[in-house]
């Protein structure tokens, strides 16, 4: 986990891009899975695992 929460109450976000920036010492292949995981509800919104082609 890198631990950054991206939260901000007066935005709704509905059928929005949202570009994800990493830190600039990680890359893709430091990571193994991105989830999308809800504070309020404590849930998990979808997820994805990063393999190797």
């Amino acid at each position: 986990m890198l631990g950054d929460t991206l939260r901000d109450n007066s935005v709704e976000y509905v059928n929005e891009n949202i570009t994800l920036k990493l830190p600039n010492n990680k890359t893709l292949d430091d990571l193994q899975y991105l989830s999308v995981w809800c504070i309020d509800f404590n849930a998990n919104f979808g997820d994805l695992r990063f393999t190797a082609p």
